[in-house]
């Protein structure tokens, strides 16, 4: 899904790799902590369309806070926007 973007701002096109890479490792890891002390901060200065990360921790929580296993993450200058793909570990 979508990690950072700027949609009809001056900063449309503009893809914040360093906030995305950040989002993946604290996904990685699992730590609701972490997530929630670290987005309350960089959502600000991340481009309008990055508050979708917001999905991310919904899945995150619905998936029992385990982490998830990278997939892959691309920066996709062509549709404006970080994109991330991921599995969440879940309990059996």
């Amino acid at each position: 899904g979508g990690l950072s973007h700027s949609i009809g701002e001056p900063t449309m096109g503009e893809i914040d790799e360093p906030f995305d890479h950040t989002c993946i490792d604290l996904f990685s890891s699992g730590s609701d902590a972490d997530i929630a002390a670290t987005l309350e901060h960089r959502l600000l200065t991340t481009g309008n369309g990055g508050h979708e990360v917001r999905n991310w921790v919904i899945a995150h929580a619905a998936a029992g806070g385990q982490g998830f296993d990278l997939i892959d993450y691309a920066p996709l200058p062509e549709v404006y926007v970080g994109c991330g793909f991921a599995e969440w570990r879940m309990e059996a």
